[in-house]
């Protein structure tokens, strides 16, 4: 393989547009084709030591939402990007050029290309967002405590079922794992129950509906934004939970604990 050829066993030589370079041996080729006939080339490699980033010393919880996409407990924060809202326009007028036609119609074939093209671009924007998020939030922070979300059941809720898949929570946690255990950081998922109502100063509960954005307990007159007080409540159970995982290795070291699965 060059920078701009693979060499494909039966097929030959074939010009590609290469991602970046491939460090390491290559184990596995695949070869993909999408739904509007593009073709993509995945190569798995195989390394010595993975590439580890520079320790920052920096940890954070982080409160995830719509109103805002990601609110870290030291005040950093990522806005949050509409993406299918973006599209939204070109895609219903796209369906209703399509029920105008018969069909197996050509032209019924050809509209029905084009919103493919537009939910794939969807879906293209969308992940380089989530590739781009992890990475960054990767290389800021060296733990990280993350809500461990029930994300089918938060579909079932029709009134906010759009805007949560197209938030795509899910697929930023699976690649802010991975990019966090390739780069030697750590991540932590904790049951998010309780943490936008609970203090983060003084522990007391304080319900408010969610339609309320400021936190202002009662108790002692902490006054802040509702998402970083909940931020501060998962900092605080991930690394409670890491102290008990540590404690539970010590008194059995036999004993191993599952990776969260988001």
């Amino acid at each position: 393989m060059t920078d701009s050829t693979i060499y494909l066993s039966k097929i030959g030589r074939v010009p590609i547009i290469l991602h970046r370079p491939c460090l390491g041996k290559i184990k596995t080729c695949t070869v993909l084709k999408s739904r509007t006939d593009k073709w993509f080339i995945t190569l798995s490699v195989e390394m010595d030591k993975p590439i580890s980033m520079p320790r920052t010393g920096q940890v954070a919880g982080l409160d995830m939402g719509l109103k805002t996409y990601i609110v870290a407990s030291d005040g950093f924060k990522v806005p949050r990007k509409r993406f299918f809202k973006v599209d939204e326009h070109d895609l219903a007028r796209a369906q209703r050029r399509l029920e105008k036609h018969a069909k197996g119609s050509p032209e019924r074939n050809r509209i029905k290309k084009a919103i493919t093209h537009i939910h794939e671009r969807i879906a293209d924007r969308r992940n380089d967002f989530c590739h781009k998020t992890a990475l960054d939030l990767v290389r800021r922070y060296d733990f990280m405590a993350v809500e461990d979300l029930s994300i089918n059941s938060m579909l079932e809720e029709k009134k906010y079922s759009k805007n949560i898949a197209d938030a795509a929570w899910a697929q930023l946690l699976q690649r802010l794992s991975c990019k966090a255990e390739e780069a030697g950081k750590t991540v932590v998922a904790v049951d998010p129950r309780g943490t936008s109502q609970m203090c983060s100063q003084c522990g007391q509960i304080v319900y408010k509906d969610i339609s309320v954005r400021i936190h202002h307990c009662p108790h002692c007159g902490l006054h802040i934004d509702r998402d970083l007080n909940a931020s501060l409540n998962i900092l605080r159970l991930g690394q409670q939970s890491v102290e008990y995982r540590s404690y539970a290795t010590m008194q059995d070291p036999g004993r191993t604990h599952k990776s969260p699965r988001f």
